[in-house]
């Protein structure tokens, strides 16, 4: 009779851990913020005044990411065909860009580039995904030379 007590609280004591703990990492994840895609974002949130995505554009990057991942981006497939010393260039300007912010905050990260044949065309922007608020914006045009000796420079 003793032993099947002791069983039996033995028994209850392993249930209440293991419950325990599976509502522990569930609460966490419910807990968790969910942000909306970065898509969606770019449709609902982004201020055309601040960042348009170039028409025509030869390459487009809209991301939900957090800031520790951003370099990693200019790593992906489709900037394959584009000179590593520019890929170089835009890892070490992001980086730069990001020293302030919590490499685990999350950001929508928007970017294009338009090639017209004589010109080279980038427009970039970076948003709180919190606050929805921007954090920073850039671009600019140059002629393909100049293009090439600004970013293409080993």
């Amino acid at each position: 009779m003793k032993l099947s007590k002791f069983l039996g609280a033995v028994f209850l004591v392993f249930l209440l851990t293991v419950s325990h703990s599976v509502l522990a990492n569930t609460n966490y994840s419910i807990n968790k913020p969910s942000f909306q895609t970065a898509d969606d974002f770019y449709k609902n949130n982004v201020d055309k005044k601040d960042y348009l995505e170039l028409t025509d554009a030869k390459l487009k990057v809209r991301k939900l990411i957090m800031v520790r991942d951003l370099p990693k981006i200019f790593d992906e497939e489709e900037w394959m065909n584009y000179p590593s010393s520019w890929k170089k260039y835009l890892k070490k300007d992001i980086k730069e860009n990001t020293k302030d912010l919590s490499p685990e905050q999350q950001v929508y990260y928007f970017f294009s580039l338009k090639d017209d044949g004589k010109n080279m065309y980038i427009q970039d922007a970076m948003y709180y995904a919190k606050t929805k608020k921007i954090h920073s914006k850039g671009g600019g045009h140059w002629t393909k030379e100049q293009f090439k000796t600004k970013f293409e420079q080993n």
